[in-house]
């Protein structure tokens, strides 16, 4: 009976294994070469640049569902290298959904081309996670994002929809450089907390944007962006600044309203232009260490009603050009 049972259980034992790895082998020929060769860099630590290793760009492809496994941990028979998964110059045509998923491991997702929407909403990194030169041709979604560490977004292109309310990043976020190219929908950053620097440097907005409460612990930097909508406005209402809020030779198209923002540092606006005739900028009940407007230009009118300055205030050389209204009506 033992020497049956013996051979029963070996034959059974033997059975699952093959079992298994067929089941392996048919999920490893679901992958295409690109996926396959993606699989062996980021398993070995190492940085799978897809346009060195495929020069053919139809090659590159890397579906929507692999991307997903790979990065939530679900991809069978693949463990992640500490390194995380990082990958260069990869398409993805198809919409990527990683509501809520948990996502532990630093991803890098750089020079990629996401030809599908993009939900990442509720979603969590424990790690830094990057989409430098990245673009997105179709709506992006961040909303109520969790990053444990950095963000980049260091001059990507974002053609659709961006939102990235409620966003919370425990350490920078990064944008330097961006291009958010949607005319007609607004950019959302409202009620985004960032811990660590902000930083949107010669950043442009084709549309109109909205930072409303937003929450950043170190400083926010805008120097030389462009807010290009000469209609709707850019929206800084009620935002926190911790330190210091840079729009050195920043360009405003449009309407700007800075209402009831609290900056504990300094307010830089050096060279900037204001260029918006009718609705001009809106400082009313804004909240500032110290203000700088040195050669600073404002073509319309300029709202500073009780704005709370504890230090300095410097206008050199600034120029109010409005006519219709008195541009500083109290502070």
């Amino acid at each position: 009976m033992n020497w049956f049972l013996g051979i029963f259980l070996a034959a059974f034992l033997a059975g699952v294994s093959a079992s298994a790895a067929a089941a392996a082998q048919t999920s490893e020929r679901k992958l295409n070469p690109a996926e396959k060769w993606v699989v062996a860099q980021v398993t070995a630590g190492e940085i799978a640049n897809l346009s060195e290793k495929f020069p053919d760009q139809g090659k590159r492809r890397l579906s929507a569902h692999f991307l997903e496994d790979l990065l939530t941990g679900a991809l069978p028979g693949v463990k992640l290298h500490r390194n995380g998964v990082r990958i260069t110059d990869a398409i993805i045509d198809e919409p990527i959904y990683l509501k809520n998923a948990q996502i532990s491991c630093e991803v890098w997702l750089d020079h990629c081309l996401f030809m599908g929407g993009v939900n990442f909403m509720r979603a969590t990194f424990t790690g830094v996670v990057s989409f430098d030169d990245s673009t997105f041709t179709a709506p992006v979604d961040f909303d109520a994002v969790r990053v444990g560490g950095d963000a980049f977004f260091r001059r990507a292109v974002f053609e659709g929809l961006v939102n990235f309310l409620d966003a919370d990043m425990a350490g920078q976020f990064v944008a330097d450089e961006a291009q958010f190219k949607n005319k007609e929908q607004t950019a959302y950053f409202g009620g985004m907390k960032v811990r660590g620097l902000a930083s949107f440097r010669t950043v442009v907005f084709e549309g109109p944007v909205d930072f409303g409460a937003a929450d950043v612990g170190s400083a926010f930097v805008a120097d030389e962006a462009r807010f290009k909508n000469k209609e709707q406005e850019a929206s800084f209402n009620a935002m926190k600044v911790e330190d210091i809020a840079f729009f050195r030779k920043a360009v405003f198209e449009g309407p700007v309203n800075f209402g009831l923002a609290d900056i504990v540092g300094n307010f830089v606006a050096n060279e900037a232009q204001f260029k918006n005739k009718e609705q001009g900028t809106t400082l009313n009940r804004m909240k500032v260490g110290r203000a700088s407007f040195t050669k600073t230009m404002f073509e319309g009118p300029a709202d500073f009603y009780m704005v709370d300055i504890a230090g300095e205030f410097r206008a050199d050389e600034a120029q109010f050009k409005s006519k219709e209204k008195t541009p500083i009506s109290k502070a």
